[in-house]
């Protein structure tokens, strides 16, 4: 029996999807009550400012926009170094015990993180750098156990894997949704360590949905045939990395701007949303968790309608252009609800973050999967931190506590996010005039269409191209 036979792989699918929600959920928590993170007393609901005219907090932590945006530089940062080495680290041990060594860690870096919130040690010397390990340990979700979940569907749903990160999409980002969907609201009913606190108890369950996931990935490897076994675990050539096209890299590249001008986006827009539209924190939240509906709700058509296309990198770029103006217009346009535009990313991500996990499943081997994945997260989190920083110190450096400039502040920010757009597009024709004249596979309809003076057995040549290298070299190097 092959892995797609085995009718037991979608209960996999489905611990694969869920062991990280909490994960994600928490990873995007500070944005969903950011101005309770980055103001001081001062700036307290309880002196002279209204929520409903300007951003106010109710438990101030001060930590200022320079050390707010360190909470997602060193998650970022400590994602792309840990992706780097724990891409090598899965393909040697493998996604079992990679899952629920990976889940353990990122589970304490939750806790740690709440425990720095909660008193006695609120607003203490202890409180920074309790919030950074915890942070730093979160950096587990956003890369090795990225890798874990997408070399499990590249083995049980490599044939037809559109529809299954689709799935993996839905759960990554229906967590954050649920953050700002919920925290804020939290915070405000409850309190805010509860808030805080019931993160952490979300993303500490993953450990029994890990566990159980693996039990049924032992019990369905028994069922396959030999030749479907999962391969060796061999030493990996180097060769086997460069041996990548070029596009592949080129794609990750484009992703990356884009995915980091989004993040940051999401990272800072509840405070900026407050001052330019005199929202609640609430709502502020609601507004920017608007950029998960598409993610959540639109997955599964996204990934329908891109298998139908089967051009992954026009639309792809396509798409992404449209990002260039929605950022224009959130910093200077008032007459559209910002709502409206964030609905928009939202539905932008989805196509890219689907587009570019399907391209990395169809053009990595499996072999060398977690490897080649890692390299592709670690300079996509490099440059997410960057951006993070980078956003941090122009609102840090411009922002005088007056509300018209800090709203000039916010506006400038949102200039370099709509640079990065600008990189991420310029990225996507190189790439596109470099997949069509090659045929590597990033638009596919345009491969079979131009494979004209051919035998019948052609399709399959092209197909298993890749797959053939690797083996040579493997050969080669024992």
């Amino acid at each position: 029996m092959r892995p797609n036979e085995w009718k037991w792989r979608y209960a996999i699918l489905f611990c694969d999807c869920t062991f990280v929600f909490g994960a994600y959920y928490y990873v995007d928590l500070p944005s969903s009550l950011q101005v309770d993170f980055v103001s001081g007393e001062a700036m307290s609901c309880n002196a002279n400012y209204s929520m409903l005219t300007s951003a106010c907090c109710d438990t101030c932590l001060g930590l200022g926009p320079e050390r707010y945006s360190l909470l997602y530089a060193f998650l970022f940062w400590t994602s792309a170094i840990l992706s780097l080495l724990s891409g090598w680290v899965v393909d040697r041990i493998g996604n079992r015990v990679s899952a629920i060594a990976f889940i353990i860690l990122t589970s304490v870096g939750c806790n740690l993180f709440a425990l720095a919130v909660t008193p006695p040690f609120r607003n203490t010397s202890v409180m920074f750098p309790l919030m950074v390990t915890g942070r730093m340990l979160l950096g587990f979700t956003n890369g090795p156990l990225r890798i874990v979940q997408d070399r499990l569907v590249s083995y049980w749903f490599g044939g037809d894997s559109f529809v299954a990160i689709s799935f993996i999409t839905l759960t990554r980002r229906g967590g954050t949704f649920l953050n700002f969907l919920i925290t804020a609201n939290l915070s405000v009913h409850f309190s805010f360590t509860w808030a805080i606190w019931f993160g952490a108890t979300l993303c500490s369950s993953g450990i029994i949905i890990a566990s159980v996931m693996v039990l049924l990935d032992v019990h369905g490897v028994k069922k396959l045939d030999a030749e479907s076994q999962q391969p060796s675990r061999r030493a990996i050539n180097i060769t086997e990395i460069t041996n990548i096209p070029k596009t592949f890299w080129i794609h990750v590249a484009m992703i990356s701007f884009e995915t980091s001008a989004f993040t940051s986006f999401v990272a800072y827009g509840p405070e900026y949303i407050q001052l330019r539209y005199g929202y609640t924190k609430v709502l502020a939240s609601y507004v920017i968790g608007a950029t998960y509906i598409g993610p959540v709700f639109l997955g599964p058509f996204v990934a329908l309608t891109l298998k139908k296309i089967d051009c992954n990198g026009l639309v792809a770029t396509g798409i992404t252009i449209l990002c260039v103006p929605a950022y224009l217009l959130l910093a200077y346009c008032l007459t559209i609800p910002p709502v409206v535009i964030t609905l928009l990313l939202g539905i932008i991500y989805s196509f890219d973050v689907i587009i570019m996990w399907k391209v990395t499943i169809d053009m990595i081997p499996q072999a060398v999967f977690g490897t080649a994945a890692g390299v592709a997260i670690f300079v996509s989190r490099l440059l997410l931190g960057i951006t993070n920083f980078v956003v941090g110190a122009i609102v840090e450096n411009t922002r005088q506590y007056n509300h018209q400039k800090d709203i000039a502040a916010y506006q400038n920010a949102l200039l370099c996010l709509t640079a990065l757009s600008v990189f991420s597009v310029s990225c996507g024709i190189f790439l596109n005039v470099l997949d069509i004249r090659n045929g590597d596979g990033v638009n596919k309809r345009f491969a079979k269409n131009t494979d004209t003076d051919v035998t019948d057995t052609t399709e399959l040549i092209a197909n298993d191209k890749l797959n053939k290298e690797y083996k040579c070299i493997a050969s080669n190097g024992t």
